[in-house]
This record gives C-alpha cells, sequence and structure tokens, in this order.
C-alpha cells in the first residue's frame, strides 16, 4: 500500500511599512528579519533634517510643543499602532526511524526608541 499526505498553508498580511527578508533557510536552521522601511510620509529611521532632525513620528513642523507634537495613532501604521506580532510557519521533517528529535524556537524582539527635541 501506498500512500502520501500533502498539506499547503499561506499566510499573507498587508505589510507596507515593513519587508520581511529570509536570513537562513536549510535543512538546520530557518530564519527572518524583519525591518521597518518607511511611514506613509515617506519617513524612515534614517531621515533627517538639519533644523527638524528625524520628523519619523513629528506630527508638525509647524505647531505643538514637543510631547504633544508626535503622530497621532490614528496617522500610525496599524502594525505600529495596533502591535506587530507576525505568524510564521515552518515545515519540519525527520528521518522515518527517528524516534526523537530536538526542536529549537527562537524568537527575539527588538525596540527602538525615538527621541524628538523641541527647541524654542
Amino acid at each position: 500500500i501506498n500512500a502520501s499526505y500533502n498539506v499547503q498553508n499561506t499566510i499573507s498580511y498587508e505589510q507596507p511599512d515593513f519587508r520581511t527578508i529570509q536570513r537562513k533557510d536549510d535543512a538546520n536552521l530557518a530564519s527572518w528579519d524583519i525591518k521597518f522601511v518607511e511611514t506613509k510620509d515617506g519617513y524612515n529611521i534614517d531621515s533627517y533634517h538639519a533644523i527638524y532632525g528625524n520628523q519619523l513620528f513629528m506630527k508638525s513642523r509647524l505647531y505643538n510643543n514637543g510631547d504633544k507634537n508626535f503622530t497621532d495613532d490614528r496617522d500610525l501604521s496599524t502594525l505600529i499602532s495596533g502591535g506587530f506580532s507576525p505568524n510564521m510557519a515552518l515545515a519540519l521533517t525527520a528521518p522515518k526511524n527517528a524516534k526523537e528529535s530536538v526542536i529549537i524556537v527562537e524568537y527575539q524582539r527588538f525596540d527602538n526608541d525615538y527621541i524628538l527635541n523641541w527647541e524654542t
């Protein structure tokens, strides 16, 4: 008797402000990086203006003191304001005679600090 079974599932979500990059994919390791690209206004983590500094989360150049000058939550990417928890899927195989397998899953999350300097 011959038999086979195949399952496939694709997970997709919109992430216009982020890019997923596969770092490694071989028999022993699969890894991805998820990098911030830019806001809908075109600013990225390296954007810099000689007077205003980095405007990544700046609401306006013309008004608002420092703590009132951050971009409103409603104007941020939903992935930033709603929390970013990407889903990942991985298919594992083992030799037919294997009774045990060791699987190590590592998830790392990195945060960036954003400082808005306001001088009058």
